[in-house]
């Protein structure tokens, strides 16, 4: 009888939802091949940097669940995929080159941070790229600590005004302040003019009054494009200079070096180019998920480089793989990302602003929904602590459990159409529906609805 052999590259987003589903048995091998032992996930590091999650609670470990599984683990980092040959090459743990032979393969290995710098600084260590991220918030914990011995105040200069740049602002913004006992020069820097590009203006409007709240500087039209790592400041394209003591680039994807090097078929950026099917282009036995691909089917312009979107690809990848497995082909799904997504960005002080269908929420309530939805896709794969509380400014916050509170009458309206969306985050329906904080939304949003029934038709105004 022949054993086939499965190999995922990467213990990214969508590749651990893999590991639950396909198992080993008498016909089929299945081995999981990363670079490390634990997975983190991306939408609770921003948390982590600010001191709202430790380390244990952002991550998986890998081993673990492949034992459970019962998948073959090797730690070890890939740097050839010989897709004609169906062979992958790899260094152990020892830096010893080696080998695998597959019959069926996905590659989830995430992506690196574009450098925006004319030079290569990646060995000045004041300079912290936000991939990969494991090691994000080491660097920048290193960092401050380090000034606190200098008793100095830091100026702190994060690059990149999207989603995770502005989250980041917010969170080492309050990282620093409860390090060096007083708050840090913070300033988030924008290439263009507004931040938080392509999204409402509310919430733009609502993000950068929270960013003044803090006294985080924002510039705006100020593109970096050198560092100096003895005079410790950033230079723009008009040559001004700008203090960064610590500088945190956050500019967005780029491919990682050895998938570019590669034989396989790629975008005009490097990026592996996929089908909706989420199969290599040309390959029926290879796929490609998360932030590594591009798809034909939108000229590598869509789905933007972010998690909520590998996590999507997820259960189309674990159908697909069923599918060819077993030979019916002719079931192939396509994936469809979503046009809208439910985001979700920390301010770093027990609250967070939501967007969704151009609409805004701002709140402790947003936050509390956020780290739910955080927890509950975690807890698939780990148990968490339950009685494990989070830090936040001034007060200690409330466990998991807490139910929401909104902020105003408007964010009741609303927290019912957010509960509705949070399943496209991986949150399975009986753990949301049998949850204290859905029953308090729903409660308040049924309230809500029957005293404007009662209340209908509205009394007219007299005129005086």
């Amino acid at each position: 009888m022949t054993t086939r052999t499965l190999v995922l590259i990467g213990g990214g987003h969508a590749h651990i939802q893999v590991l639950p589903e396909v198992h080993r048995s008498d016909t089929l091998d299945v081995v999981l091949i990363a670079n490390a032992a634990s997975a983190y996930y991306s939408g609770m590091i921003p948390g982590h940097v600010a001191g709202m999650y430790d380390d244990d609670q952002c991550k998986v470990s890998l081993p673990e669940l492949c034992r459970h599984y019962g998948w073959t683990f090797i730690q070890g980092t890939v740097f050839d995929i010989n897709a004609e040959e169906r062979k992958i090459s790899y260094t152990d743990r020892n830096q010893e080159s080696k080998s695998i032979t597959y019959d069926f393969a996905s590659i989830d290995v995430g992506s690196c941070t574009r450098n925006p710098f004319r030079s290569d600084v990646s060995a000045c260590r004041h300079v912290v790229f936000t991939r990969p991220i494991s090691d994000l918030n080491t660097k920048i914990s290193t960092a401050l600590a380090m000034f606190k011995v200098q008793d100095t105040t830091p100026n702190i200069v994060v690059i990149g005004a999207g989603a995770a740049g502005v989250e980041l602002a917010f969170a080492v913004n309050r990282q620093a302040r409860e390090t060096l006992g007083q708050p840090a020069n913070v300033t988030l820097m924008s290439r263009s003019s507004p931040i938080l590009r392509n999204y409402a203006r509310s919430t733009i409007r609502k993000t950068m009054a929270s960013l003044h709240s803090k006294h985080i500087n924002v510039k705006e039209n100020c593109a970096i494009v050198d560092y100096r790592e003895e005079e410790h400041v950033v230079v723009d394209t008009n040559g001004s200079t700008h203090p960064a003591d610590l500088l945190i680039v956050a500019t967005g994807a780029a491919p990682h070096a050895w998938v570019t090097d590669t034989s396989l078929p790629k975008d005009e950026r490097g990026f592996i180019r996929v089908d909706t099917t989420l199969q290599v282009v040309g390959y029926n036995n290879l796929f490609a998920v998360g932030d590594c691909n591009s798809f034909d089917a939108w000229n590598g312009e869509f789905p933007p480089k972010a998690g909520v979107y590998a996590v999507r690809e997820g259960p189309i990848l674990v159908h697909n793989l069923k599918a060819v497995l077993n030979k019916e082909t002719q079931r192939l799904k396509r994936y469809q990302p979503q046009s809208d997504f439910l985001s979700l960005l920390i301010t770093g002080d027990g609250a967070a602003i939501g967007t969704k269908w151009n609409i805004t929420m701002k709140g402790r309530w947003v936050w509390r929904l956020k780290d739910h939805i955080d927890r509950t896709w975690m807890a698939q794969f780990k148990s968490l602590s339950h009685d494990t509380r989070h830090r936040h400014e001034g007060q200690e916050q409330e466990d998991e459990a807490a139910p929401f509170q909104p902020d105003s009458d408007a964010d009741v309206n609303m927290v019912s159409s957010l509960a509705n969306t949070a399943g496209k985050k991986g949150m399975r329906w009986p753990s949301l529906l049998t949850s204290a904080t859905v029953v308090v939304a729903a409660v308040a949003v049924f309230a809500a609805t029957c005293s404007l029934l009662l209340s209908w038709p509205p009394v007219p105004v007299q005129s005086q």
